[in-house]
């Protein structure tokens, strides 16, 4: 399983560079495809009466769907600016360099994206069109050099950068709207994670490995954490297999 969410997930980085590749001169349609499209797209319906890019807005509907199943599968198994994400953090890694910061801090920053949600909505609905697309990471990526970029975009792209080169998966975990909502919808998923604590030892290797650094031992039974992003990577790294995807009930 978690090989298998490693292998799509860069089936669909490399598919998300091919868009990016035929969209190149034309960046700002990118969010054509963008499943955080949704949210601009639901606050401008009163206004426009009419869902803006329709192709993103479905994606989104689908993955909320999916999510039902198990926690934040668009993270795990899906997401590109997950995987460059993994990519970003790699020279932090090699250098030992940490920049993570403890369990509860962790957990509260994460309702940071709850505030970026409620932007979205707000100044969608203020502004009249796509707002998330002032600070879209990858839509300005494609942009410098060729048009001068706004202060706000400046200052949303450097703290993006900066955030995600010394934390993992910081974006997923402290800023991104998508990931926020599926993490709400994450507490009604069908499957979860459970750690067997009869088997456990405690050897803490799972969230050591963990990339959204889960409370994976505070956990009585089953893992509820809005964080979780089923990638499964403490399945692997767990010895014991004391870690299992089970059906909750």
């Amino acid at each position: 399983m978690p090989l298998f969410a490693r292998i799509s997930r860069y089936i669909f980085f490399s598919l998300s560079i091919l868009l990016v590749l035929i969209f190149f001169s034309r960046p700002f349609e990118l969010h054509r495809y963008c499943v955080n499209v949704v949210f601009p797209s639901i606050a401008l319906l009163p206004f426009y009466k009419k869902v803006f890019y329709p192709v993103g807005f479905l994606l989104g509907l689908g993955f909320f769907l999916l999510g039902l199943l198990s926690p934040r599968l668009f993270c795990g198994f899906v997401c590109p600016l997950g995987t460059a994400q993994e990519i970003l953090i790699l020279p932090a890694k090699r250098l030992k360099i940490n920049g993570e910061i403890d369990k509860r801090t962790n957990e509260k920053l994460s309702l940071l994206a709850f505030l970026v949600f409620l932007a979205l909505f707000a100044g969608s609905a203020i502004y009249k069109d796509i707002f998330c697309i002032r600070g879209c990471p990858i839509i300005w990526t494609c942009v410098i050099g060729r048009m001068e970029i706004p202060p706000l975009t400046i200052i949303l792209l450097s703290a993006f950068f900066i955030s995600v080169i010394s934390t993992e998966r910081a974006f997923c975990r402290y800023f991104c709207p998508f990931g926020y909502v599926l993490g709400v919808i994450s507490r009604w998923s069908i499957f979860k994670l459970k750690r067997e604590i009869e088997i456990c030892n405690e050897c803490r290797l799972c969230e050591k490995e963990c990339p959204m650094k889960v409370d994976i031992l505070g956990a009585k039974e089953y893992i509820i954490s809005s964080m979780c992003i089923s990638c499964f990577r403490c399945l692997r790294i767990c010895g014991r297999s004391a870690i299992r995807l089970r059906r909750h009930r």
